[in-house]
C-alpha cells in the first residue's frame, strides 16, 4: 500500500528542528507529566443505575487536548538530569525510585503513560521467595533442570535473596492490594465491568499508582515520549533524543547516565494489549553496536484459535483481577520431576500446556468452570503464607500458542551484558539496560518455569540494581551536553518518514510482517525451509520498506519508527533460529532438529551491528556450573579443515532478485556444516556479503548469472 504526500503533514513538527530552548532547573520542573488539569472521566453508575450500553468511560487518563502534554512541561524541550530512565513499567519504576533514594535527579519518560504501557498493565501475579521458609536448594536446582540447563543461576540466586524485600516495596506502592474478584460478585452475571471497577476495585486499581509513586517521591516524568536514539559521544553515554508524539515536539535529554528499560516487542497490531511493545530498546542498543541475544526463544502465551492473536487474557474481567501473590511451592519432589524431564533430550512439537501447535479440533466458546490456583502453598507449621496462588477468573479455552507474535521468552532476550553481569551495565560508560526484552538476564533460560509472577518481581529487582550502579557512576562524572551535530543527526532520523514524498503505510507494513512471522511453521515448529522463506521476505522489507515508511501525523511517525524496529528485530530472530540446530525447553523447537544438544548448543547466539550495517554473529558459552551436574569435560569443538562456496540467483519481477550463498564447511571430525543465507539484490549487483562468520564477494551479471565468487579473507 502506497501513500501519497499530504501537504500539511509536517506542520505538527513546527519548530521542532529549530534547536534547543532554555533549560529550566529540575526543581521547577516538578512532576512534569502530571495532567492534573485534565478533564476527569465520566463517573459511572452502580449496577442498578444507567444501562451499560449508555455509559461513557475513560480507561486511561486520556489527554483530550494534546497541547496539555506541552504545557505540562511548560513548553520545555531541553532537559538536564543525573539519570534518565526510558520506560515506565516495573523495571523503570523501580530504577527511578532507587535512583531517587540515592539522592539523584531523575527524569522518567514513557512512550505511553507509566503503568499503562507495554506489559506493565497485564500481570496478575507477583512471585517471591521467602528465605526463612522456602527450600532454597530445591528451587535453585529446579531452575537448573526446568530451564533445560540454560538459565543464569547467578541471577536466580539474586532473586531468591532480594525478592521478599521487593515484594514489601511493591506492596507499599499499593500494587499488590487484594480485593474480591468480579467472578464472586453480581457484576459478573451481567458482565458489568465498569460497575465492578468503580464500586469494588475503586482505589485498589494499580495502574494509576505508578504515577502516584513518581509524584510522591518527587520524580519528574513525561508521557507520550518516544525516545529514538541514545547518544554516545567521546566514549560515553550523554543522554538521548526523542519526540512527544501527541504534539510533535522533539525533546533533548542531557544526562550523566541512561537506564534503558523500554520493554519487549512483538509484531501484532496496535490495538492488541501488547501492541506498543515494539523492540525500541533493542533497536537503540543494536544501533550502538551492543550485542543482542536470545532472539530465537519464543513467548509461551496462548490464545484462541478462532480469534488468532487476539490477546493474552481471554476475558475482559481478568484485567481487573488483583495481583495475586505466588511462590513457595517448589519442593524436592518438583526438582526430581524437573530433573527427569531434563534427562529426556528429545523435545516434542507441543505448546507448554501440552496442546498441539496446530489444533484443528472444534473449540467451545463457553467459559469453563473456575480453574484452581496455579500456585499452591506447600505448607510450613506456624507460617501464615499470603501466597495463595493465581485464582483465575473463568475464560474461554486457549488452544493455540502465539498470542504475541514475534515476542521473545521472558528475560531471555535483549542486550547481553556478560555471564557475570548483575547490574545491566552495557560496557558503554553511562548506559545500563533493564527489564524484560531489553536486558538479556537469562534468568529463565529456555523455558518459563520459574513460577507465575516471577518476571514482574524479577525486573523490579533488575531496575533497582541498574539504578544503584548508575548512581555510583554519576558520582564520578560531570554532565556533558549532547553536541549539536549528534542532536541534528538524531532529528534527521526522527523526521525522515515525514519528509518522504511517497512511501508505505506503517500499518500495512506491520500487517505484512505479522503475516510473515505469525504462521506456526515460522513461530513454533521451525525448519530450515520455513525460516529461510520468512527471512527472504523480512530482509526484502528491511532493504525496501523500512526506510520508506511514510508518516503524516505524530501518531503515524511513531508507528513508522516502531515498524522499522520490528523489521530489524524479526531479521535477528530468524537468523538466530536458523543458526540454532537443536530444540530446547518449551521456547524453541525445530522440526528438523528435535533433540537438545548440550555439547554443542549450551551457548547464546548474539548479534551486533557490523560496520556495513549487517548483523554479525558470535557465540557466548554459558557457565558450566549452570549446566548438568555430571557434565563430562566437553572436548574443544571441531575445527574447519576445508570450506566450499556456491551461489545462485533467483529472478524476481522487475529489477529485484534473490541471491543465495551457501558455505559448506568440512570439519575435523568428518562432519560437514552448511551455512546458507539469502539476500535481495538488483540486476548486475556486485558486493561483499556476510554468511555466518564469512565474508563472500559475489559479482552478478544480468538477472541470474554469477561472474565472480570468492571468500574475502
Amino acid at each position: 500500500m502506497r501513500m501519497g504526500k499530504e501537504i500539511t503533514r509536517r506542520n505538527f513538527l513546527k519548530g521542532a528542528a529549530a534547536g534547543a530552548v532554555s533549560v529550566a532547573a529540575m526543581g521547577v520542573l516538578g512532576n512534569i507529566g502530571d495532567n492534573a488539569g485534565a478533564a476527569p472521566g465520566t463517573v459511572l453508575a452502580p449496577l442498578s443505575g444507567t444501562p451499560i450500553n449508555q455509559r461513557v468511560t475513560v480507561e486511561l487518563p486520556i489527554v483530550e487536548n494534546y497541547e496539555r502534554d506541552r504545557t505540562d512541561r511548560n513548553g520545555q524541550t531541553e532537559f538536564e538530569t543525573d539519570i534518565l530512565v526510558i520506560g515506565g513499567g516495573y523495571a523503570g519504576l523501580n530504577a527511578a525510585y532507587r535512583a531517587k533514594l540515592e539522592g539523584k535527579n531523575v527524569i522518567l519518560v514513557d512512550k505511553g503513560r507509566p503503568g499503562y504501557s507495554g506489559q506493565s498493565p497485564w500481570p496478575g501475579t507477583f512471585n517471591y521467595f521467602d528465605p526463612d521458609y522456602d527450600d532454597a536448594e530445591a528451587y535453585y536446582e529446579y531452575i537448573r533442570y526446568a530451564s533445560d540447563y540454560f538459565a543464569n543461576l547467578d541471577w536466580v540466586k539474586i532473586w531468591m535473596k532480594e525478592s521478599k524485600a521487593m515484594k514489601d516495596r511493591i506492596a507499599s506502592f499499593g500494587l499488590l492490594d487484594i480485593y474480591p474478584q468480579m467472578f464472586n460478585s453480581d457484576y459478573w452475571q451481567t458482565r458489568d465491568y465498569y460497575g465492578y471497577r468503580d464500586n469494588v476495585v475503586k482505589d485498589h486499581e494499580r495502574r494509576p499508582k505508578f504515577v502516584e509513586v513518581l509524584n510522591n517521591n518527587g520524580i519528574s516524568w513525561l508521557q507520550h515520549v518516544m525516545i529514538t536514539k541514545v547518544i554516545v559521544q567521546n566514549g560515553k553515554c550523554v543522554g538521548a533524543v526523542g519526540f512527544q508524539h501527541t504534539n510533535g515536539d522533539i525533546l533533548k535529554f542531557h544526562a550523566k547516565a541512561v537506564i534503558l528499560a523500554a520493554g519487549n516487542g512483538d509484531v501484532i497490531s496496535t490495538g492488541h494489549p501488547l501492541g506498543d511493545n515494539t523492540f525500541d530498546g533493542e533497536f537503540m542498543a543494536y544501533d550502538l553496536g551492543l550485542p543482542i541475544g536470545g532472539k530465537e526463544f519464543e513467548d509461551f502465551h496462548t490464545h484462541q484459535s478462532f480469534a488468532g492473536g487476539s490477546n493474552w487474557l481471554g476475558s475482559e474481567a481478568r484485567f481487573f483481577d488483583p495481583n495475586f501473590l505466588c511462590g513457595g511451592n517448589i519442593v524436592a519432589s518438583n526438582t526430581a520431576s524437573a530433573k527427569a524431564e531434563a534427562e529426556n533430550t528429545t523435545k516434542s512439537a507441543t505448546s507448554p500446556l501440552g496442546m498441539p501447535y496446530l489444533d484443528t479440533s472444534p473449540q467451545s466458546m463457553t467459559p469453563p468452570t473456575r480453574a484452581s490456583a496455579q500456585s499452591v502453598w506447600y505448607g510450613k507449621a506456624g507460617y501464615d503464607d499470603q501466597r495463595i496462588g493465581k485464582m483465575i477468573t473463568p475464560y474461554v479455552r486457549m488452544d493455540a500458542p502465539g498470542a504475541a507474535v514475534g515476542m521473545c521468552l521472558h528475560l531471555s532476550s535483549g542486550v547481553f551484558c556478560g555471564n557475570d553481569d548483575t547490574d545491566g551495565y552495557t560496557g558503554i560508560p553511562g548506559l545500563w539496560v533493564s527489564g524484560d526484552g531489553t536486558h538479556l538476564s537469562n534468568a529463565c533460560g529456555a523455558a518459563y518455569n520459574n513460577g507465575n509472577g516471577f518476571t514482574t518481581c524479577f525486573v523490579s529487582i533488575c531496575g533497582d540494581h541498574a539504578a544503584k550502579s548508575a548512581s555510583a557512576y554519576v558520582n564520578t562524572v560531570a554532565l556533558e551536553k549532547i553536541s549539536n551535530q549528534n542532536y541534528g543527526e538524531a532529528v534527521e532520523e526522527i523526521e525522515h518518514p515525514l519528509k518522504l514524498e511517497t512511501g508505505f503505510s506503517p500499518m500495512w507494513a506491520r500487517d505484512c510482517l505479522q503475516g510473515i512471522m505469525g504462521p506456526y511453521w515460522v513461530q513454533k515448529n521451525k525448519s530450515e525451509a520455513t525460516l529461510q522463506a520468512a527471512l527472504v521476505q523480512v530482509q526484502y522489507m528491511k532493504k525496501n520498506v523500512a526506510d520508506r515508511l511514510l508518516a503524516r501525523t505524530g501518531h503515524e511517525l511513531r508507528m513508522a519508527l516502531e515498524t522499522k524496529h520490528k523489521i530489524y528485530a524479526c531479521e535477528l530472530k530468524l537468523l538466530a533460529s536458523l543458526v540454532r540446530k537443536e530444540s530446547r525447553g518449551n521456547a524453541f523447537f525445530r522440526d528438523d532438529y528435535p533433540d537438545r544438544n548440550d555439547a554443542e548448543w549450551r551457548k547464546l547466539i548474539v548479534y551486533t551491528k557490523g560496520v556495513d550495517g549487517e548483523p554479525v554473529m558470535k557465540f557466548e558459552p554459558l557457565k558450566d556450573e549452570w549446566g548438568p551436574l555430571d557434565t563430562p569435560i566437553i572436548p574443544p569443538p571441531p575445527s574447519v579443515i576445508d570450506k566450499a562456496l556456491r551461489a545462485y540467483v533467483t529472478k524476481f519481477s522487475g529489477n529485484q532478485n534473490a541471491l543465495t550463498i551457501t558455505v559448506t564447511e568440512t570439519l575435523s571430525d568428518g562432519r560437514t556444516n552448511i551455512i546458507t543465507q539469502t539476500f535481495t539484490i538488483n540486476n548486475n549487483a556486485a558486493g561483499t556479503y556476510s554468511v555466518g562468520a564469512y565474508k563472500v564477494y559475489v559479482k552478478t551479471q544480468g538477472n541470474d548469472q554469477i561472474r565472480e565468487l570468492y571468500f574475502v579473507e
